[in-house]
């Protein structure tokens, strides 16, 4: 699957336009087809935007923990021909119109309205289809992580359990804050005698 995405991008980037830009050059000439050729430019960046992201997580070092969207080889492979298959029907070299009168080459928008939607509702499907497969992969994570940090606090608990301070032994008269012995020097016999009396005269 990465391979895929890879052979897609080193496609766009040997020499030929994205088809967002030859939208782009269509929406200059072709005025009045603008809001058709923003629409397929719009949802063409949104599914580019996503195989990027696919990109990156299927060759990060988390790879392997997202099945669903290695599942996806067959969506992706369709999306990338209908992509393709896209760009060729937008190549200018063969929607250019002689104007045999004024021999003025046009550009002429391939579409209707009817066949633009039909490619922005397939592209808004692959679309759909990619972000919920990397929120299950996501979804499946987030309980991973839950499940080890429940795992932490299990053994957190019997740690807890095994140092039961209220049970350690303690020897009398010596604990923290005692009044016990508060009017009697503190001091073993014959120790710090100096300090003492240094003190007490």
């Amino acid at each position: 699957m990465v391979q895929i995405v890879q052979h897609h991008g080193s496609e766009q980037n040997a020499g030929t336009p994205k088809i967002g830009s030859l939208c782009f050059q269509y929406s200059k000439a072709v005025k009045d087809a603008k809001d058709d050729i923003e629409r397929v430019q719009r949802k063409v960046g949104d599914i580019e935007r996503i195989q990027k992201d696919i990109k990156k997580l299927l060759e990060g070092p988390h790879k392997a923990r997202f099945s669903t969207t290695y599942r996806l080889f067959d969506s992706l492979s369709q999306c990338l021909q209908e992509l393709k298959d896209l760009k060729v029907k937008l190549d200018p070299g063969k929607t250019r119109k002689t104007m045999s009168r004024f021999g003025v080459q046009a550009l002429q928008w391939p579409f209707t309205s009817k066949q633009v939607d039909k490619i922005v509702s397939n592209l808004e499907g692959y679309k759909q289809t990619f972000s919920l497969a990397l929120q299950v992969d996501q979804t499946d994570l987030m309980l991973d992580v839950d499940q080890k940090l429940d795992l932490v606090t299990l053994d957190a608990h019997s740690l807890h359990r095994k140092l039961d301070l209220a049970r350690l032994p303690i020897a009398q008269g010596a604990c923290y804050n005692s009044r016990n012995e508060e009017h009697n020097a503190r001091c073993l016999p014959n120790t710090r005698t100096k300090l003492l009396d240094d003190i007490t005269t």
